[in-house]
């Protein structure tokens, strides 16, 4: 990650959106901290998200992708678990025959791109977005998560719930006494 970091650092000065001194001192932290250059940039309010995906989309004439505007294609995801997804920082949004475009934050990792191209039989036709847009729209995208689940069976009540099984000539037996 270090390489992009330092590669979009300069994309990222060039553009003027940091000077040369903020960025050396955000990835410095970036690499204490193990933590993408890309959030920290955003997360301190340095950077906007639209602005740091317009200079890299320019930088390398790849089209953006607004994730919080885009409801991917279900065929899209099919074609990448959710696991896959997040292991790689990707989404999958659409596909046409045999090309997947995908979501990246980071089009110079050849080698992430030539997985996903194994994994799913397509050819990749990256488009750019952010880190933190990426994990939103995988939690977005591929269904329920914790929450949801939360919010689904938050009411759930063991109370409620009993369980007897009918049998000719047996009398019920409720199951919420022998538990007990």
């Amino acid at each position: 990650m270090a390489k992009f970091d330092k590669r979009l650092s300069g994309i990222l000065v060039k553009e003027k959106l940091l000077s040369q001194e903020q960025a050396e001192e955000f990835l410095k932290v970036s690499d204490e901290e193990d933590h993408s250059f890309s959030e920290l940039l955003i997360d301190q309010g340095l950077v906007e998200e639209r602005a740091l995906v317009g200079a890299v989309s320019s930088s390398m004439n790849i089209p953006p992708v607004d994730l919080d505007r885009l409801e991917p294609q279900t065929q899209a995801l099919e074609c990448l678990s959710q696991d896959m997804a997040t292991y790689y920082a990707v989404l999958p949004v659409a596909k046409v025959g045999s090309v997947l475009t995908m979501a990246v934050s980071n089009p110079f990792d050849i080698l992430k791109l030539d997985d996903i191209e194994l994994i799913t039989g397509c050819d990749i036709r990256p488009v750019i977005s952010t880190d933190v847009a990426i994990n939103r729209a995988i939690q977005k995208s591929y269904g329920t998560t914790a929450d949801q689940m939360e919010d689904l069976f938050g009411d759930f009540r063991d109370d409620l719930v009993s369980v007897s099984r009918e049998t000719e000539g047996e009398e019920d037996v409720d199951v919420s006494e022998i538990s007990d």
